[in-house]
């Protein structure tokens, strides 16, 4: 079964669970909606993995939270907000910090979010006001947050 755009917005209950991480054989090839889900699914797991990254040399969720809305805007800030919940919902306990999950917990409770299933990046882009700048925002963040990583070596 092809996994197609209407699966994120679960528009249907007959449609079987998205693949986690995602298999790249239930999509078929050529379809639009199935390559909008592989960039959204990439995108998705690129945050994620920002994210952690981030969290290994040395940031906080706050930290990163606030560099973000300061570098970029609000918008922004909220986009991180969700990534961060992203990442540390996909940790497994032994690996999760105390300290770190508190302040994700936090950030998410004051900006109201509370998606991070999959394809929740989708779901961002759609309930922004103009989808293009939700667009340049999104790829503008993933950009600032690979500019924080430290230089490889």
């Amino acid at each position: 079964m092809a996994i197609h755009e209407r699966d994120l917005f679960d528009t249907s209950t007959d449609q079987p669970a998205w693949p986690h991480p995602h298999d790249e054989s239930a999509f078929t090839t050529g379809c639009p909606e199935c390559d909008f889900t592989r960039m959204v699914l990439s995108i998705q797991r690129e945050l994620r993995l920002t994210v952690r990254d981030l969290w290994i040399s040395g940031w906080t969720p706050n930290g990163l939270a606030d560099e973000i809305r300061r570098r970029i805007g609000t918008g922004a800030r909220d986009l991180v907000i969700h990534a961060l919940l992203d990442e540390n919902e996909t940790r497994s306990d032994q690996a999760k910090a105390e300290d770190w999950t508190r302040q994700v917990a936090c950030l998410a409770t004051e900006a109201g979010v509370d998606d991070c299933d999959t394809g929740w990046v989708a779901r961002w882009t759609f309930r922004q006001k103009d989808r293009t700048v939700a667009g340049i925002v999104l790829f503008d963040a993933l950009d600032a947050l690979h500019d924080l990583l430290p230089d490889p070596g």
